[in-house]
């Protein structure tokens, strides 16, 4: 259970660090050929996503060891 909620707060934080990037990338004016709002866009959908699967996981884990604790 501990290795599963520390891997769970290294998604959290990940999915939370790509959705700032896609966002720092979103506000830049770009210059030349080179465009990256689209990967920005994907960057922050991702970042989304994955914060809040891991968020649904943490809560999940705080649920399971509540009950546990309860039980015994």
């Amino acid at each position: 259970m501990r290795k599963l909620s520390m891997v769970t707060i290294i998604t959290l934080a990940v999915g939370l660090t790509m959705a700032v990037i896609g966002a720092i990338f979103q506000d830049i004016t770009w210059t030349g050929n080179f465009n990256p709002v689209n990967l920005a866009g994907v960057l922050e959908t991702i970042g989304y996503i994955t914060a809040a699967f891991s968020g649904i996981v943490l809560v999940a884990l705080g649920v399971s060891s509540a009950v546990k604790s309860e039980s015994k």
